[in-house]
C-alpha cells in the first residue's frame, strides 16, 4: 500500500515537471539565423549637386567635372547681371578654385529648358554669361554654353547654373579645361561688301538691324545674286559698347529665290557665329526657323527652300557676347555664298520693314 502511494505520488511530482517544462519550452523564442551583409552609409558629397546660396556653393573638386542635376526647388537669389537680360530663375552654386592660370569651357547641353549661366569672381562681378547659345534638338533650346571664360592661379570662382524668366528643370554640366583657339583670318578676295560701318561705342545700328532696330524702321539688307544667282557677300559683325553694357551686332537679310525653289548658304565666320533663317516675314512675330552654328573659320551649310519669286529672312551674328580671347578688336569677318538667289534685285540695297510690310498686305 506504501509502495503504490508513493507511486502515485512520483508520477504527480512528473506530471507537473513536465508540465512546467512543456509551457518553458514553448514560451522561449527560437533563434533564427541571421545574415551578415552591412548596408553601407551612402556618401553625401556624392548626392549632393550644388549650393543654394554663395555659402554653400558646392566645390567643383577637379577638370574635366560633369555632373546633372535640376534647380527645381532652389532660390531665386541671383543673377540680376544682363546677359543680355536678366536671368532670374532658381540658382544652383558651384565653386572653383585654381591652381593654374586657365581657359575653360562651361556646357549645359542637354539640359531641357530655357538656362541661364554664369561665372562670378571672388567678389561676386560677372566675369561671363550665356542665356542662349544651343538651339537645336540635340543640345536644347535656348541652353546655355560659355566658352574662353578665362581663370587666374589661387583665384575662387562661382559658377551658377540658373534660369530665364524663372525657368526651372534639369540639366546636364560639364567643366573642362578649354582648348586655344588659333586666329582666323579669311581671304575675302573678290567678295561683294556689306559695308556696314565701323563697331564703335555708342553705336546705333541703322545699317542691317533688322527687327533689332526698331527705332530706325528695322533696316534690313537685300541680298541677289549674278546672271546664274551666284552671289559672294562678306559681312562684319561683332561687338559694341553702349550704356555701359557690350551689345552684340546682328545682321538682318532679305533674300528671293530663284527658280529653281532652292538657296544654297554657305557661311564661314573667323569667330563662332549662327547662322538663321527666320519665320514668319514679320517683325512682331518673328521666330527661328532654322539654325547653323559654324565654329572659327570653319564652314557650314544652309538650305533654304520656298516658291520661287518669294522671300527669306536670314540673320548672322556671334555666339558670344563679348570678343573672345582669341580675336583682337571689336570686330570679325565672315562670308556667305548663296546660290540660287533671284538676280533682280541691287545686292546692297537696304530696304526698312515699313517697306517690306506693304508687299506682303
Amino acid at each position: 500500500m506504501k509502495s503504490t502511494t508513493a507511486l502515485l505520488f512520483l508520477i504527480c511530482i512528473f506530471g507537473f515537471h513536465a508540465s512546467l517544462l512543456a509551457q518553458t519550452t514553448r514560451s522561449t523564442p527560437v533563434p533564427r539565423e541571421t545574415s551578415s551583409i552591412t548596408i553601407p552609409e551612402p556618401d553625401l558629397e556624392l548626392l549632393r549637386q550644388g549650393g543654394d546660396t554663395w555659402d554653400d556653393a558646392f566645390p567643383i573638386p577637379g577638370l574635366p567635372y560633369s555632373t546633372t542635376g535640376t534647380n527645381v526647388g532652389y532660390t531665386v537669389n541671383c543673377c540680376a547681371e544682363m546677359c543680355p537680360y536678366e536671368a532670374w530663375g532658381p540658382a544652383v552654386f558651384y565653386s572653383y578654385t585654381t591652381t593654374d592660370n586657365l581657359w575653360v569651357e562651361i556646357d549645359l547641353c542637354g539640359s531641357n529648358y530655357d538656362t541661364g549661366l554664369y561665372v562670378f569672381d571672388s567678389d561676386h562681378s560677372v566675369i561671363a554669361c550665356n542665356v542662349d547659345y544651343y538651339y537645336d534638338e540635340e543640345c536644347g533650346f535656348y541652353v546655355s554654353k560659355l566658352e574662353e571664360v578665362y581663370l587666374e592661379a589661387g583665384q575662387t570662382y562661382f559658377v551658377v547654373v540658373t534660369g530665364m524668366s524663372g525657368n526651372s528643370g534639369d540639366y546636364v554640366f560639364e567643366m573642362v579645361e578649354d582648348q586655344l583657339t588659333p586666329e582666323c583670318i579669311l581671304d575675302l578676295t573678290g567678295t561683294f561688301p556689306e559695308n556696314e560701318p565701323p563697331l564703335e561705342d555708342e553705336y546705333q545700328d541703322q545699317w542691317n538691324g533688322g527687327c533689332n532696330s526698331e527705332q530706325y524702321g528695322s533696316p534690313f539688307q537685300a541680298l541677289a545674286g549674278d546672271a546664274n544667282g551666284h552671289l559672294d557677300f562678306s559681312g562684319i559683325s561683332g561687338w559694341y559698347g553702349v550704356s555701359y553694357y557690350i551689345h552684340r551686332d546682328t545682321d538682318w537679310f532679305i533674300a528671293v529665290i530663284g527658280s529653281s525653289g532652292i538657296i544654297e548658304v554657305t557661311f564661314t565666320p573667323e569667330v563662332d557665329s549662327y547662322l538663321y533663317q527666320l519665320a514668319p516675314l514679320d517683325c512682331d512675330s518673328v521666330a527661328i526657323a532654322q539654325s547653323l552654328m559654324v565654329e572659327t573659320c570653319s564652314e557650314g551649310t544652309m538650305v533654304l527652300s520656298g516658291e520661287p519669286g518669294s522671300s527669306v529672312w536670314l540673320w548672322v551674328g556671334p555666339t558670344l557676347y563679348s570678343s573672345p580671347y582669341y580675336h583682337p578688336g571689336n570686330e570679325y569677318d565672315y562670308q556667305l555664298t548663296l546660290d540660287g538667289l533671284y538676280s533682280g534685285t541691287v545686292a546692297t540695297e537696304n530696304v526698312t520693314w515699313d517697306r517690306l510690310r506693304a508687299y506682303y498686305r
